[in-house]
């Protein structure tokens, strides 16, 4: 393995994202430490692929597989340096089906995204977005579209953050993966790393819409009619069947090929009556993806019976 081999995922809780060789010198690498770091890195994929420790002449090892939740190694990480050991970041893996739009995950700490997933159980992206910030839900998408689009090995990323109930702040993370990198040819693997912070600030508009209003918020890609994020006071009663009723109602697709640029109309979710406005969001590093926003808000005539 050389070094141009080496991608650099992250370092120190901070997105990195490039082979050892271009990154080397930022990251505090000299010429002869770079190549004693990439020979024990290359050492460690020799296998097994095991977590191991070790200290000699005060100089700590300590490597962490990050394996997918099928078992199969997709990231390692590596303290090589005078201790002590300081405590790494939370790294989450998953499996990324393309067809049903459905994560599967394990690693560190499944918990901090606020809900209850369990290791390998496959979940629709909703709920993995559930306490995203909805800004950053069309970021996702991107994701999705690269790694299903692109040529294979092409980095498809991410960087989203969440605050789940009881959370004092947002957490931020970055999720790569690579196309056509998976176990089956319609699945990928990807890895999410909490950031130690976000390298640019926090856009809240769209939570702000619904925040402090009896409106809800639904995000879908419109185009797949694959519901992505939602949030409001409807949250609750937002399932699949009537959020599909739902974009029947609005026909969804003039704003995908048609020339409107927002549709309305008075829907009816749970025997209630809404106003439900959408309009296409700007697409994410211009990809030709269609990630919509749906606003709900009752209909005042029936809030008031």
């Amino acid at each position: 393995m050389s070094r141009s081999d080496i991608v650099v995922h992250s370092a120190d809780g901070e997105r990195v994202a490039r082979v050892l060789t271009r990154c080397a010198s930022t990251l505090g690498f000299d010429l002869e430490g770079e190549q004693f770091w990439a020979g024990m890195v290359a050492d460690l994929f020799d296998g097994p692929y095991e977590d191991r420790a070790a200290d000699d002449a005060g100089i700590a090892l300590r490597a962490h597989w990050v394996t997918a939740p099928d078992g199969e190694p997709i990231g390692l990480v590596v303290w090589l340096a005078p201790g002590a050991v300081t405590p790494r970041p939370v790294y989450n893996s998953w499996i990324l089906d393309l067809d049903a739009v459905t994560t599967s995950s394990a690693g560190d700490n499944l918990a901090i995204l606020g809900t209850d997933r369990k290791v390998g159980e496959p979940r629709p992206i909703h709920d993995l977005l559930r306490y995203a910030n909805a800004d950053d839900v069309p970021r996702f998408l991107a994701l999705y579209w690269d790694a299903a689009t692109g040529t294979q090995g092409l980095a498809a990323e991410a960087i989203w953050s969440i605050q789940p109930p009881g959370a004092p702040d947002w957490m931020h993370f970055w999720s790569a993966a690579h196309a056509g990198v998976g176990p089956t040819e319609r699945t990928v693997y990807g890895m999410s790393l909490q950031l130690a912070r976000r390298p640019e600030p926090v856009v809240s508009t769209l939570r702000h819409i619904v925040q402090f209003t009896r409106s809800s918020l639904i995000l879908v890609d419109a185009e797949r009619r694959v519901t992505l994020h939602t949030e409001g006071v409807l949250r609750a009663e937002l399932c699949d069947s009537n959020i599909a009723n739902l974009l029947d109602e609005l026909q969804i697709g003039r704003i995908v090929s048609g020339p409107e640029t927002s549709v309305e109309a008075i829907v009816t979710i749970n025997g209630r009556r809404y106003q439900a406005s959408a309009w296409p969001l700007p697409s994410v590093q211009h990809k030709p993806v269609r990630p919509a926003a749906i606003v709900i808000r009752p209909v005042d005539s029936d809030s008031a019976a």
